[in-house]
């Protein structure tokens, strides 16, 4: 199917993939390079929420593809929740964990939905001042 991304209604620095069904690494590229221009402009640091409540599986190649973006340098960037969370994604999470144990400590994994965004917005209201 495909790879969406948009910015999260209520939470102004969060923005949300969602991916539906079979969906391809060329997709999610084409979403990314939206996303990235986001993060790379917004006033303050981004956050990310990964949903895969809706895909039916990983495509082939993830575990390189993961590596690669766990590698590529976000400065802008938050913390990411991934949401819907697979078996699969189970085992890459570990692996990528090890390899990568600073970015890891900034990545949160739920398994609905519901429960991410929860969870953001109760990051939102801690590291938001009010005055």
């Amino acid at each position: 199917m495909s790879v969406f991304c948009d910015w999260a209604e209520d939470l102004p620095h969060v923005i949300i993939f969602q991916f539906v069904g079979l969906w391809t690494w060329s997709q999610f590229h084409e979403a990314d390079a939206t996303c990235y221009q986001w993060i790379q402009s917004a006033p303050k640091p981004v956050s990310l929420l990964l949903d895969f409540e809706k895909s039916t599986c990983l495509p082939p190649d993830s575990p390189r593809e993961i590596r690669r973006l766990a590698r590529r340098r976000e400065d802008n960037l938050n913390l990411t929740v991934v949401v819907g969370v697979k078996p699969v994604l189970v085992v890459i999470g570990r692996v990528m964990a090890r390899l990568f144990p600073k970015r890891a400590r900034r990545v949160y994994a739920f398994a609905t939905f519901e429960e991410g965004y929860e969870f953001l917005k109760e990051r939102e209201k801690i590291l938001t001042p009010t005055f």
